[in-house]
């Protein structure tokens, strides 16, 4: 292997078998500095990755087999799937020749047939490599901002200051109502379980303010005379407010929902996704 790829600027994997050519191919390229990309299949899937970067990226040996997609046998492969696999590889190529490769660094690409795009992972490693000598790594968690959930939940949370002691579900019901507004804007644009999941974290955020300042004022009430009645005041005022905000909350949820999936099932327009063009 070390002979054949000798003076090569870049090496492109493309065989499946034996199994152990892909460490082969990695410990002959990491010897020589060469950056290589590795592609296969499995069913009606595409895999590009690992891909190696000297001084960048991870090597194979880093990531181990289950990370790195470690693809031998025969199988069956559809020639489409194939061309686009090919593409993308001839695309990334230019990349890493090109040093334009930063968005390649540690990056396992999947192209999905029955969306028919791509999708990426990251790769990470727990210890330093005993073959590129790369230390362990695990990419940045980037924090994800739902800017329409935290103006409803400041207006949730400075509406609740303003009730003192008596309980209302006024408030509540306008920030339930503001949030399936702003969320169901767009539902019908997303999946049925999509929308449903996005409405129960959003959900989560804002209502929880609203119980624990209604549930504190309640307490500060009755602390005055506190007693075994009052212990059971509190906690027949906690499920009151659980209660409600549970059903209120589910109804409209239902409503929203059923909507997004009519939508759906009358195949209005949908927000086009972003997909890969192989000519």
């Amino acid at each position: 292997m070390a002979e054949i790829i000798t003076g090569a600027d870049l090496v492109i994997k493309a065989i499946d078998s034996p199994e152990s050519v892909m460490t082969w191919l990695n410990q002959a390229c990491v010897a020589q500095g060469i950056p290589y990309i590795a592609g296969g299949f499995a069913d009606t899937s595409g895999i590009i990755g690992p891909i190696f970067i000297p001084k960048k990226s991870l090597c194979f040996d880093c990531v181990g087999a289950p990370q790195g997609k470690r693809l031998a046998g025969i199988g069956p492969t559809l020639s489409p799937v194939v061309g686009a696999v090919a593409s993308q590889i001839a695309l990334y190529a230019v990349k890493i020749l090109w040093h334009s490769d930063a968005d390649l660094v540690n990056k396992l690409f999947t192209y999905r047939f029955d969306s028919s795009s791509w999708h990426e992972s990251q790769l990470e490693s727990t210890k330093t490599c005993s073959t590129c000598g790369h230390p362990p790594y695990a990419p940045r968690r980037k924090l994800i901002i739902n800017w329409p959930t935290v103006a409803i939940f400041v207006a949730s949370s400075f509406a609740t200051l303003l009730e003192h002691v008596k309980h209302t579900f006024f408030w509540g019901l306008c920030g339930l109502l503001v949030l399936f507004f702003i969320t169901g804007i767009y539902a019908y644009r997303r999946s049925f379980v999509q929308t449903f999941r996005r409405l129960v974290v959003d959900g989560a955020v804002f209502v929880l303010p609203a119980i624990v300042g209604t549930d504190f004022s309640t307490f500060k009430a009755f602390s005055q005379h506190f007693s075994a009645a009052t212990i059971l005041n509190i906690i027949q005022t906690i499920l009151m407010i659980i209660a409600e905000s549970a059903i209120a909350y589910t109804v409209i949820l239902v409503v929203i929902t059923g909507v997004a999936y009519l939508a759906h099932f009358l195949h209005l327009p949908k927000k086009s996704s972003i997909r890969t063009n192989n000519t």
